[in-house]
């Protein structure tokens, strides 16, 4: 049986390298919920939350202000009173939007010096970060 020399050196170090990969990739997304899934297949429970979902939208103006912004990979923040359909809005815009966004919610927590984006290693796609109620 031949080895190439060498080769054992190089496993052990990829091996290493992997678990710190991993390491990182573990701190980082304990913020998320979801981590980098399609706009299009994030279901209402999970940015809604508790909140009621009924299927009926009656979009408004700013709606299509937030998906135009969104479209424009433009930074969006909507800011409003408690419960008058801030998040809903959010969510009907990422349904609504072409492009094959990837999305990530941040969970509730609180957001530290240390806060970190979660790792995805699908560069070409456009990402969207999701965080309601800062």
């Amino acid at each position: 049986m031949s080895f190439i020399p060498g080769i054992g050196d190089a496993i052990t170090v990829l091996e290493k390298v992997i678990s710190i990969i991993r390491k990182e990739y573990k701190r980082r997304n304990k913020y998320y919920s979801i981590v980098w899934k399609k706009a299009e297949d994030i279901k209402p429970e999970k940015l809604l939350k508790l909140r009621e979902y009924r299927p009926f939208y009656y979009e408004q103006e700013h709606d299509k202000q937030i998906t135009i912004c969104l479209e424009n990979k433009e930074n969006v923040v909507i800011i409003g009173k408690s419960l008058i359909g801030k998040t809903r809005a959010a969510f009907e815009a990422l349904r609504s939007i072409k492009h094959p966004y990837v999305v990530s919610v941040v969970n509730n927590v609180n957001i530290e010096e240390d806060f970190l984006l979660p790792i995805n290693l699908r560069r070409k796609r456009t990402k969207i970060v999701f965080i309601d109620d800062l």
